[in-house]
């Protein structure tokens, strides 16, 4: 969910994602779950056309949640907090519709219990800078 400040120079994002590393593979049968927040400034605005606008944004926030991180089965699903970054552009279209394309890296720590040893482990959140690079394309309504 985006929120645009009066001034059209800032969006405030809000993301409730259901994390599925482990599911789609199957692995895993429980998913994840994940909260961000993202502050983003507008550093450009124009046009491409006469009825199509862009602005390209940059922003950070935080993250935190419960998931499970990329790499052997023995990393449990633990609780997870730390850092995010965006960057990317928004088309914003004639009527109610826009489309962003971005990128977000999560920055932080999970703490998770080991399956194999049993004991407490406090690691880099590894997924958050995996797929930092893998675009995301957000529809945006407006009311």
């Amino acid at each position: 969910m985006g929120i645009q400040q009066s001034d059209r120079q800032i969006y405030n994002t809000l993301n409730l994602v259901a994390d599925l590393e482990g599911i789609l593979d199957g692995s895993e049968d429980t998913p994840g779950i994940k909260f961000s927040y993202i502050h983003e400034n507008i550093l450009k605005a124009g046009t491409i056309r006469d009825d199509v606008g862009y602005k390209l944004f940059f922003g950070g926030g935080f993250s935190a949640g419960f998931v499970k991180d990329h790499g052997p089965s023995v990393r449990n699903h633990g609780a997870m907090l730390g850092m995010a970054a965006a960057a990317g552009v928004i088309f914003i279209f004639p009527g109610s519709i826009d489309i962003a394309l971005s990128f977000t890296g999560e920055f932080g720590l999970h703490l998770r219990t080991d399956e194999k040893y049993g004991n407490l482990d406090l690691a880099w959140y590894e997924n958050g800078v995996i797929k930092a690079p893998i675009p995301q394309i957000t529809l945006y309504y407006r009311f």
